[in-house]
Order: C-alpha cells, then sequence, then structure tokens
C-alpha cells in the first residue's frame, strides 16, 4: 500500500524534529494523524464487511426463490428469517450446523472472507503502529532535553505498550525486558489454560497445548484434587506474568475465546451489590480486563474493550443460571462485534452490535481466583463456593463451529 499523506508525516515527522521550534505542536500533529488514520482503518473495515453482507443478503434471496421452485419449505422460512434478521442487525452471522446445506456452505464463505478482512486489518493497524513507534524516539529525546519530563515519560508509556503489542524492541532501547511470552512453539498453545487433572489422566481425551504453566498461588480452604480446584472459602492468585502471554495476543487480535467449566457449590451466591467472583483479571471487578462471576443464580462476564459502555467502564454480559453441584459449562466467543455465548454445547444467545472495540487497552495486572481483589477502597466481594475444573482463554481463535466438540470434551474428561 502507497504512504498515504498522514503516514508520511509520521516518516517525516523525526527529520523535521531537528529544526521545529514548537515540539509540542508536532506531536500534536502527530497525535491527530494517527487517530484519523485508525478511524480511516475502522471505516474501511466496517466498509468492506457491510459490502459483504449486502452481498450474502443478495445471494439469500436467489437461494429463497430456488428453494420455493424446489418446494423446501425449511429452506425458504430459513432464507427469509435470516435475511429479515440481517437487515435489522447488519452483522456478519455465525455459521449454525442445522442451517440448510446452500446456506450453511454460504454463510461459511462469508465468515471466511469476514475473517480475511479482519485480518487485513490487524496487519495494517500493525503496520501503523510500528511506524509510531519508530517515530517516537527523537520525541521523547526532545521532550527531555527540554526538561518536559511529564511528555516525554508519556511519550515512553505509549512506546512500552506499542512494543508490547507488537513483540518488538522499543528503537534505541538497550534490550527488550524478556517476558515470559509464546514459550511453546506450538501455534495452537492457549494464551491462558488451567484445566483439570482429569484431562490429561484420560486417554480419550488430549491435553491442550499451554503458551506458559500457570503458577498458582494457593491460599487457605482451596483444595486441589483430580476434578480441578475445590473452592471453600479460600482464593488463588497469579502475577501478572502468568497473563502476558494472553494480554500480549489479545492485543493483536479482535477475536476472543473464553471456556469455562464449573460445579457451583449451590444454585445462588452473592448478587448484584455483592458479587461472588470466580476470576477477576484487574485492580477491581469494574476495571477487569475479563472478570467472571457469580450473581444470585447467574454468571456474569466482565469484558474491556476500547470501545465501553456508556454508564460503566467495562462490558457486563449474562452468560445464564446455573444449578447447584450440577456440572455446567460455557464457552464464549468474541468476534469483532459479535458476542456468542454456547451453553453445553448449544447457542443460548448471541449479541450482535452492542459490544466492540479491540483488547489493546487491557492492563498488565495480577488475577484472583475465587474471590475479588483485595484492598483498601475495593468494593464487597463475597467469595466463590465450588469445583473450577477448567478455565481455558485465547485471542485470534474462532471456535464457533467446534463448541459442540468443545462440550464433548468437557464431559468426557470428567465423566469417569
Amino acid at each position: 500500500m502507497k504512504a498515504t499523506p498522514l503516514l508520511a508525516l509520521f516518516l517525516l515527522a523525526a527529520p523535521l524534529l531537528a529544526n521545529a521550534q514548537d515540539v509540542d505542536t508536532q506531536y500534536l500533529r502527530l497525535q491527530e494523524a494517527y487517530s484519523q488514520k485508525l478511524q480511516d482503518l475502522e471505516q474501511q473495515f466496517q466498509l468492506q464487511q457491510r459490502e459483504l453482507l449486502n452481498k450474502f443478503i443478495i445471494a439469500l434471496v436467489r437461494t429463497e426463490k430456488t428453494y420455493l421452485e424446489e418446494g423446501n419449505l425449511d429452506g425458504v422460512m430459513m432464507s427469509r428469517e435470516l435475511r429479515e434478521d440481517l437487515l435489522q442487525n447488519p452483522e456478519i452471522p455465525t455459521p449454525v450446523e442445522t442451517w440448510p446445506e446452500r446456506i450453511l456452505q454460504m454463510a461459511q464463505e462469508l465468515e471466511r472472507r469476514g475473517r480475511e478482512n479482519l485480518t487485513n486489518n490487524q496487519t495494517e493497524l500493525d503496520r501503523l503502529n510500528s511506524i509510531l513507534l519508530k517515530t517516537l524516539e527523537p520525541y521523547k529525546v526532545e521532550f527531555t532535553r527540554q526538561g518536559n519530563l511529564e511528555t516525554a515519560i508519556e511519550v515512553r508509556d505509549l512506546q512500552n505498550v506499542l512494543s508490547e503489542a507488537l513483540d518488538i524492541a522499543v528503537p534505541g532501547s538497550a534490550s527488550k525486558t524478556p517476558r515470559p511470552i509464546d514459550r511453546s512453539n506450538d501455534p495452537n498453545a492457549y494464551n491462558f489454560a488451567f484445566e483439570a487433572p482429569a484431562f490429561q489422566q484420560n486417554p480419550r481425551v488430549s491435553p491442550r497445548p499451554v503458551a506458559i504453566e500457570l503458577d498458582f498461588e494457593i491460599g487457605e480452604n482451596v483444595f486441589p484434587n483430580n476434578r480441578g480446584y475445590l473452592f471453600d472459602g479460600g482464593t488463588l492468585q497469579l502475577e501478572a506474568r502468568d497473563l502476558e502471554p494472553l494480554r500480549a495476543n489479545a492485543s493483536r487480535n479482535q477475536l476472543m475465546t473464553f471456556e469455562v467449566g464449573i460445579t457451583p457449590s449451590w444454585q445462588s451466591q452473592g448478587n448484584n451489590q455483592v458479587p461472588a467472583p470466580l476470576f477477576v483479571w484487574g485492580d477491581t471487578l469494574n476495571a477487569a480486563n475479563i472478570a467472571l462471576t457469580q450473581e444470585g443464580r447467574h454468571l456474569f462476564l466482565y469484558l474491556t474493550t476500547t470501545n465501553p459502555p456508556l454508564n460503566r467502564s467495562n462490558h457486563r454480559v449474562d452468560l445464564g443460571a446455573v444449578q447447584g453441584n450440577t456440572l455446567t459449562h460455557i464457552l464464549v466467543m468474541y468476534k469483532a462485534n459479535e458476542f456468542t455465548i454456547f451453553r453445553d454445547g448449544v447457542v443460548s444467545d448471541r449479541i450482535r452490535g452492542e459490544i466492540t472495540g479491540s483488547f489493546r487497552n487491557w492492563e498488565e495486572k495480577d488475577a484472583v481466583l475465587g474471590h475479588g481483589p483485595l484492598g483498601e477502597g475495593n468494593p464487597t466481594y463475597a467469595n466463590w463456593y465450588g469445583h473450577l475444573h477448567q478455565l481455558c482463554i485465547k485471542a485470534g481463535q474462532d471456535v464457533s463451529r467446534r463448541a459442540t466438540d468443545f462440550y464433548a470434551r468437557f464431559e468426557q474428561a470428567l465423566s469417569e
């Protein structure tokens, strides 16, 4: 792609800096150019997705006519219902295996091309961030030389964020601080994964490769066993470094898979005023990168993206009710602006357009399981009681067509 005037500004900013009298003005111009380019990339991506969707809707009209001529009532009704749904909610749908074959094949091709657009968009975003990272160093030096340390630190912090996201060293630095990222060379490795020993011990269940072995700090009243961790009023804790593979990979993706398997001790725990957290990655629940709570009978997922809702700092999604002393498997798939929830391998809810954004703003924080983060000024939390069998999170993987297989694997591991 040829350099646009905005990208040209990035490329020319460092040489211009040497003759600049007002470095603050040039830095402001750089920020404005970067913000504009981000908007351009997002608008281009949304336009591409919309064009794909429009072609799909037109194809559905032709497919409906074909089904009508064949006398295929199910095909006609599915074509019509899907088309009407897309006109009201113009987002690329997740294919469902039970759809009629023609529609399923069309939807799978639409999804494939949509993922290609997403990958291309991410490539351009990485390219843009790489250019910005290389451009920032002279500004940091000049602000430091002028004694404007506050802005110099701001520039340095931005360099570090970009360096983390791109997994490359800051230009001019002596060396990049070692981080425990992608210790496994397996491209299918999970960025974050805990599974009970039962998953490894069952010969009919394939263990999942992991990017890093988790190092839990086990508190009192948490009892490890073959089926996972039994929480009886205690907590597990993880240092930020254990979550760094997930944070680094999430910053480069708009796809996220969240899988959890539990057996709650009680049907109702906590409430919306005093939640009972299973997992909180952050300083507080409402500022967490990701969190999972039980509030009464329902589970809730908290998720931070670059586009928060109007009334709070992160998204809060109802995952549905649970039963006490009952195995529960939940798989959540976030894809650009579509949020799909699978309960025991079956779609239970699909949310389109309400949750948008990427994960580039996730912070380096510790995590707590079985309770909320402790600390002065933190809200009151209840302990969560029950068995945690599985908690796996991976960025950049679309598993919507494998939800049934994931549930079968979970059930197989814990059925014996």
